[in-house]
């Protein structure tokens, strides 16, 4: 459902495989906390273009980012433009990628 792929220098990369909900929003907070306690400052949360998303589950994303924010870290949704995901830019930071990029 949620894999993590820890990089060098307090970086993380998230990998959601399920619909975003409350629930699995619970576990990317829990993947979290626990991360930026072992260091990890700049956190990427992947996505794609077919990753549903409810109300609640992108309300608790825009929580998260803006925690990471407050606590001076960084916090990137890596994935595709959608008016669904546009609605986390409250304070938090879209980054798109070129596919090539990431070979």
């Amino acid at each position: 459902m949620i894999t993590t792929e820890y990089l060098a220098d307090g970086m993380v990369n998230i990998y959601v495989h399920a619909r975003i909900d409350t629930r699995v929003a619970k576990e990317v907070a829990w993947q979290v906390f626990r991360s930026f306690h072992l260091g990890v400052r700049t956190f990427f949360l992947h996505v794609t273009h077919t990753t549903p998303i409810d109300q609640d589950g992108l309300a608790d994303l825009a929580l998260i980012g803006q925690g990471i924010h407050n606590q001076g870290g960084i916090w990137n949704i890596v994935g595709p433009h959608s008016s669904v995901w546009d609605q986390l830019l409250v304070r938090i930071s879209l980054q798109q990628l070129p596919p090539e990029s990431l070979n």
